[in-house]
């Protein structure tokens, strides 16, 4: 999975151990016990080996946010708005409302 530089310094430093995606196609494919291989967007040489440890289905950003997985998102510094706000970056409110949400909680290996 490809990450912008922020998410992949915050999984590579421990302060992120869910990664956030939109539960579509690819995503419904994952399983507990899956490794995962996380390159920054620009330089996919930089990796981060990860296994998935549970799997937290929504049906929004912010209902993930409103539990106590939000500090485990890496956006402890936001409101859960910003947060939302922040996800409308990568994913839109339609892409939301057809797939869902995973908070896909890893662990590095």
């Amino acid at each position: 999975m490809k990450l912008c530089q922020e998410p992949f310094e915050k999984i590579a430093s421990k302060e992120k151990p869910i990664e956030l995606r939109l539960y579509d196609e690819k995503r419904r494919m994952l399983s507990v016990g899956d490794k995962i291989r996380f390159a920054l967007v620009d330089d996919d040489r930089q990796t981060i080996d990860a296994t998935v440890v549970n799997l937290h289905l929504f049906s929004s950003f912010r209902e993930l946010f409103s539990t106590d997985l939000f500090c485990k998102c890496g956006c402890q510094d936001k409101s859960i708005d910003q947060a939302v706000n922040n996800m409308r970056k990568y994913y839109t409110e339609t892409q939301e409302e057809k797939y869902g949400v995973v908070g896909i909680e890893i662990c590095i290996d």
